[in-house]
């Protein structure tokens, strides 16, 4: 055989492996993936840490208390590329909770003061601070609670739909019930505006977050929304309240219908055996019903422990 046709045959060879190799190649994906694996490579973003130092120190420098510097120390979690660090959400959100009447006050007017004005001048501050619609758009709420007053709360809802997948599991999970239950919004005029149902319902959704992240960073803040909601869901607010009579020396104590439906009701879910507090309802139920809903000694002991243990002020 001459040289030539080895040459030739050895090419050919060479040619059908290539040619095999491609259509095996094609068919198992395999330059897809190496395709995709490249980009991958191209665009994946250079994640550097969050300096939780730097952020706090930056809103610390932040003098004018505008809620252009809200929006400009939210911008620095919002342009992060990955999961912020705990820390770094609950140091913007103390900043708001330490600025936000400042920022109303500075707003509003220099002749403002939010503790010594009339109740004309405060609804009409009121009126213009709603025209602007700044609740929705600064992160901060502020809310007319009747009698010539204001109540600000930061605005959970704003604040976790602009950093949602940014979060931890744990401060997820905790903007979205702060949205739904926290109880500043649940209430006006020293009285409850959901009913008795949701306030239990509340007290269950806390306590499940509790045991799911008893390490939280702002545990404290749980804690006290569960105390506080326990306080009102057994006694009431001034104008919402559970009982007739306790704060009376001269009238019979007696409880409302309206809550001992509600305490039956939720006593009779077995769900709600994960709330903290639900050993302490039946107990005080359970009093109640032995004296036939008129309290008795026994009521009352009970009734001064709660009120020792969970009393907000």
């Amino acid at each position: 055989m001459s040289k030539k046709k080895v040459t030739l045959i050895v090419v050919l060879a060479v040619v059908l492996t290539i040619c095999a190799t491609l259509v095996l190649a094609k068919t198992t994906g395999f330059f897809d993936k190496f395709i995709a694996n490249k980009q991958e490579e191209i665009h994946e973003p250079t994640t550097h840490p969050f300096s939780v130092a730097a952020y706090q120190e930056k809103l610390k420098n932040m003098r004018d208390t505008s809620f252009r510097d809200a929006k400009t120390a939210i911008s620095d979690l919002t342009e992060f590329e990955g999961i912020l660090p705990d820390e770094a959400v609950k140091v913007y959100l103390d900043f708001l909770g330490e600025n936000m009447g400042d920022w109303f006050n500075k707003e509003m007017g220099p002749n403002y003061n939010i503790e010594n004005s009339s109740y004309e001048i405060e609804q009409d501050y009121y009126d213009k601070a709603k025209a602007s619609e700044f609740n929705e758009k600064y992160y901060v709420y502020i809310r007319y609670e009747g009698e010539g007053y204001f109540g600000f709360t930061r605005n959970y809802k704003t604040i976790h739909n602009a950093l949602k997948d940014k979060l931890s599991d744990a401060f997820d999970s905790y903007l979205e019930l702060c949205s739904k239950y926290y109880l500043e919004c649940a209430q006006y005029d020293a009285a409850l505006v959901i009913t008795w149902d949701e306030l239990a319902e509340e007290l269950v959704a806390w306590s499940i977050f509790k045991k799911d992240y008893p390490n939280f960073i702002d545990i404290e803040r749980v804690d006290w929304a569960l105390s506080y909601g326990m306080f009102v869901y057994c006694f009431g607010m001034d104008n919402t309240p559970t009982l007739d009579g306790y704060w009376s020396d001269n009238r019979e104590t007696i409880l409302y219908d309206e809550i001992r439906v509600s305490y039956e009701k939720f006593l009779n879910n077995p769900e709600n055996k994960v709330c903290i507090y639900y050993e302490d309802i039946n107990k005080l139920y359970n009093a109640w019903k032995d004296a036939n809903f008129k309290a008795d000694k026994k009521v009352e002991d009970i009734l001064e422990k709660i009120n020792k243990e969970y009393c907000p002020w």
